[in-house]
């Protein structure tokens, strides 16, 4: 009886001390989450910064500036990144004086008739300036974080289980 009732403190406290350890790696892997959220959200705001000005300094050239296969070209180029999720390039003077790309829920870039909704994203506008400083028009992209957060979230639950499968197994 005695042994059983020092086997039953020591399993008590494996037990508290495995408990503790899944709780304390649990922590660390939402503050871990956390942290490469917000490292990743401004890698892809930097990309999206680069993204307008290229295309803003694209669309400044001369024989770029009305030559919409090669606007849209640029604008698709630009929507294969999975974090874009609308480019929109109005145009000063021009008959069709806005071009919108927008990515639909199944993530398949498409062009659309209709402004992309920006509530929540995150957005970079550049003018686009010809030689003379006369604005020619300007250019948006429009990022989403939704794909990334996804990712990370996926992440974060594999991490957990991972560490509820160590504690199993303890």
């Amino acid at each position: 009886p005695k042994r059983v009732s020092t086997m039953s403190i020591a399993t008590l406290v494996v037990i508290a001390l495995v408990g503790v350890t899944t709780l304390v790696l649990a922590a660390f892997a939402v503050v871990n989450y956390r942290s490469e959220e917000t490292e990743r959200l401004q890698e892809l705001h930097n990309a999206a910064k680069a993204d307008v000005d290229q295309l803003s300094a694209a669309l400044a050239l001369p024989v770029w500036n009305f030559d919409r296969p090669q606007i849209n070209r640029i604008i698709e180029s630009i929507m294969r990144e999975p974090f874009v999720a609308a480019v929109e390039v109005h145009l000063e003077g021009t008959q069709d004086s806005r071009i919108t790309w927008v990515r639909g829920e199944t993530g398949t870039p498409r062009r659309s008739d209709q402004p992309a909704v920006t509530d929540g994203l995150l957005k970079e506008t550049r003018s686009i300036k010809a030689s003379d400083d006369s604005v020619l028009g300007t250019v948006q992209i429009i990022v989403t974080p939704k794909f990334l957060q996804t990712e990370l979230r996926s992440s974060l639950v594999v991490t957990i289980w991972r560490i509820v499968a160590v504690d199993a197994v303890l």
